[in-house]
């Protein structure tokens, strides 16, 4: 008897915290609807502008693949005429200038997308191959405080080399660094770590080039290490095996891209679920603050929300998961 009236008494609070609810939200119903109206304008607020910059980022993507043709092609021998059916230039200078003028155009062009960041990255790189080394440093410092980490770190990596043909050897040494500090996918460690040996051993610095390369755990750099060693002992193909070796290392590099382009659509999809709640709830509370209070004040309210951090924690541990790559 007394196990059924607790029972009963479970279901009459359960069935008057209902009835409130459903009273409350018919009270104020014009506050729901305006807080939907709300959440739905921002909503598509967002997604117009995210749809308006990949559109954006696309035709950079577009031009940006053209001026990459004219940087790519071929300098002719000297003395050796231009073919109408294949674009070449005289010298790299010659290149250069004309794959500049088309880098400069998109990046001013289309400045606020990541393709446009790329441009201005090879608006510095080819002002480097024309001989300007100012304009090239500022351009890629430009670049290089950019929130894209990934199109910064090859800007810092380009910057560095810059200031290591300059003589600026300790701002190139800061740089290379921070890159080994705070690697990305573009710069990893080992690249960064790679670069800064070559700069101790141009500079004679032979212990803390030892140093770097003992710290270096590339595959391809031991196998590298035992291919050179195999050649003084009893000689071989080392241009072969050099060939190999660049043939592997961007055959990898291609694969972390193909990853990375692919699961990108994946990453925004667990950004916008794991915001969705969160930005519901703070509208939600903005508006009708007593109604969305329950979540805290109440008992239930509070396993209950607990509950919806627990698994969207677990939903979004998930995803990660999912879409991280270790290659």
């Amino acid at each position: 008897m007394r196990s059924y009236t607790r029972q009963q008494l479970k279901q009459n609070a359960f069935a008057e915290t209902t009835a409130e609810t459903i009273s409350w939200a018919v009270e104020h119903r014009s506050k729901l609807i305006a807080a939907a109206i709300v959440v739905a304008v921002v909503a598509a607020a967002a997604l117009g502008i995210w749809a308006f910059v990949n559109y954006r980022n696309q035709q950079a993507s577009d031009e940006l693949s053209g001026a990459l043709q004219k940087y790519n092609a071929p300098v002719r021998p000297a003395g050796e005429p231009a073919s109408p059916e294949q674009l070449s230039y005289a010298s790299g200078a010659e290149r250069a200038k004309a794959a500049n003028a088309d880098f400069t155009r998109i990046a001013d062009k289309y400045s606020f997308t990541r393709n446009g960041r790329i441009a201005r990255y090879f608006e510095g790189i080819t002002l480097h191959d024309m001989g300007d080394n100012s304009g090239a440093e500022k351009q890629l410092q430009h670049v290089a405080g950019s929130r894209d980490k990934e199109v910064a770190s090859l800007a810092k990596l380009a910057l560095a080399s810059i200031y290591q043909d300059t003589n600026k050897t300790q701002q190139a040494i800061d740089l290379y660094k921070s890159l080994i500090e705070k690697p990305t996918t573009s710069v990893g460690k080992t690249t960064a770590q790679f670069e800064l040996a070559n700069l101790y051993e141009a500079n004679h610095q032979p212990l803390e080039a030892r140093k770097l390369y003992e710290q270096m755990p590339l595959p391809e750099a031991n196998f590298f290490g035992i291919v050179v060693s195999i050649q003084q002992r009893s000689g071989g193909n080392l241009a072969e095996a050099l060939g190999n070796l660049s043939r592997v290392l961007r055959d990898r590099k291609k694969m972390k891209a193909k990853i990375q382009a692919m699961s990108q659509e994946a990453k925004a999809s667990a950004g916008i679920i794991g915001a969705l709640p969160v930005a519901v709830m703070t509208m939600v509370y903005l508006t009708s603050p007593n109604y969305i209070s329950l979540l805290w004040t109440e008992p239930l309210g509070r396993v209950m929300l607990a509950a919806s951090v627990i698994w969207m924690s677990m939903g979004v541990m998930v995803m990660k998961k999912m879409i991280n790559f270790d290659f």
